[in-house]
């Protein structure tokens, strides 16, 4: 196909859409106003979703949808197969076979090349493509399988339903991951659009374009050019891409989880919260409760948990958060950069777990800000190793922070990119506001005239159009 009808029906590898594409916005002025006429019909309502996740599961990623289809159809019918047995170790057998080939799929896809690499086996001969998403429906697929093994999600769901949960299309790229039972349950009642819901919606829609579009993708551009050759660059350009990188990837995340929770807000389907103000945690364990919420409940309900826990002596407790921490350094990335971060945050939990948790919290005001500083200094240090194209980078980046960093350099800095150190200042003031801060701006926007909205509408597309890049950045954890 060619021309218009090209642009929106063909899959064009050179620029796959997502929830920040033109292709993307245009859709949505056809698909909202016919989910609105439709969504009390609840069988026509699942059918046109789940049509146009698929579509759009296309649209970003070619022929890999059929690893999605074929995830939900073997999915489903191995549930079926699961609820109809009554045999407990039939039904452990059964499910532990399901979950095996459902992560099968995702470590065929995503961890070959790695693996590959082990062996010295060139793996880029090979042209080898991960399927977009799937990371994230692959741990949705296990929480369906394992709440169907445990009885908690609705009665005898459909394949329809199941379909619409696993490709629903605002969480697709890259979540949240919100539990099967949590999420499925929400389809068997009726929806229900309030103007509050469609106003926040609209709000968090917005919110989370600005910071991906106007914030993280601007102080992308310097900082993946120190991140790419951190040797080429001064400490103090290595201490500011790393501190940049730290803001890039919490609203380069977040604002994806705000379009996506504002989208299904709209829709009138709940996706939960994913991240709430992670940087301002005081300890580490408290980071990963308010740092991509989803993942870590997920890590803690099917992972944590299972292994033990907390429940059998300290022993088990150490050895069931280091595997969980590093199955979730592994579900980011294939590479020892990934490994090395989620086996130190793993570590670090491990110490505020035996030796500060039980300590008396001291609400000493610069008690709780030192508090805070060194949970920031620990996250942000890790950072390399999570962005690193290879661990010699990471560590060079490093090094050249620990070593040469004058701050005598700022003004020249200053000079040369003054708009990005004034993103930067921005992001981080934003980072550190109250939390009430964010809730009176949501309900003052609730609140405004149509009209007042519409032209506070036109700033922002304003604002993305100056600050954004000429193309449309991936999101980074659609990577993952």
């Amino acid at each position: 196909m060619d021309g218009i009808l090209g642009y929106f029906f063909s899959y064009d590898p050179a620029a796959p859409v997502s929830v920040v594409s033109l292709w993307f916005w245009m859709a949505m002025l056809v698909v909202l106003p016919a989910y609105f006429l439709i969504c009390r019909r609840r069988a026509a309502m699942l059918s046109f979703v789940t049509l146009f996740s698929l579509f759009f599961a296309y649209k970003a990623g070619g022929w890999c949808v059929t690893v999605l289809l074929g995830k939900i159809v073997v999915d489903w019918l191995l549930a079926n197969w699961l609820q109809s047995l009554s045999v407990r170790r039939q039904r452990r057998t059964l499910l532990a076979v399901a979950i095996t080939l459902s992560v099968a799929t995702l470590a065929v896809f995503k961890y070959a090349g790695f693996a590959a690499s082990l062996f010295a086996f060139d793996w880029s001969k090979v042209d080898w493509v991960v399927p977009v998403g799937i990371s994230f429906y692959t741990f949705r697929s296990v929480s369906y399988l394992v709440e169907v093994y445990r009885g908690t999600v609705p009665p005898r769901v459909t394949l329809l339903e199941y379909a619409f949960y696993l490709s629903y299309f605002p969480a697709l790229m890259a979540g949240p991951i919100v539990r099967a039972d949590v999420f499925l349950g929400q389809l068997r009642l009726p929806v229900r659009i309030t103007r509050r819901k469609l106003y926040s919606g609209l709000w968090l829609v917005l919110l989370g374009l600005l910071k991906k579009s106007a914030i993280a993708d601007y102080l992308g551009q310097f900082n993946s050019l120190v991140f790419d050759n951190p040797s080429g660059y001064s400490g103090l350009e290595n201490l500011l891409a790393l501190l940049g990188y730290g803001a890039q990837i919490y609203f380069d995340f977040s604002g994806y989880s705000d379009m996506a929770i504002g989208l299904g807000r709209v829709m009138g389907i709940d996706l939960g919260v994913n991240f709430r103000t992670p940087y301002k945690s005081r300890n580490i364990g408290d980071f990963w409760r308010r740092w991509h919420i989803s993942l870590s409940s997920w890590l803690r309900d099917y992972i944590y948990i299972p292994l033990g826990g907390s429940r059998n002596g300290r022993a088990r407790m150490v050895m069931a958060l280091m595997v969980t921490m590093v199955v979730g350094g592994i579900w980011h990335g294939a590479g020892w950069g990934f490994i090395l971060w989620g086996f130190m945050h793993g570590l670090g939990l491990v110490v505020h777990k035996l030796f500060l948790a039980r300590r008396k919290t001291d609400e000493r005001r610069w008690r709780r800000w030192l508090s805070v500083a060194a949970t920031f200094c620990f996250v942000t240090v890790l950072w390399p190793f999570f962005r690193a194209s290879d661990f010699s980078q990471a560590v060079e980046m490093l090094r050249k922070i620990a070593v040469d960093v004058d701050f005598s350099f700022m003004l020249a800095f200053w000079a040369e990119r003054s708009l990005w150190v004034v993103v930067f200042l921005l992001a981080y003031v934003l980072i550190f506001l109250p939390t009430s801060f964010g809730e009176k701006a949501e309900k003052g926007f609730i609140k405004l005239p149509w009209l007042v909205k519409l032209l506070l509408i036109l700033v922002i597309v304003q604002t993305v159009l100056e600050l954004g890049t000429e193309s449309v950045a991936p999101f980074i954890y659609a990577n993952f």
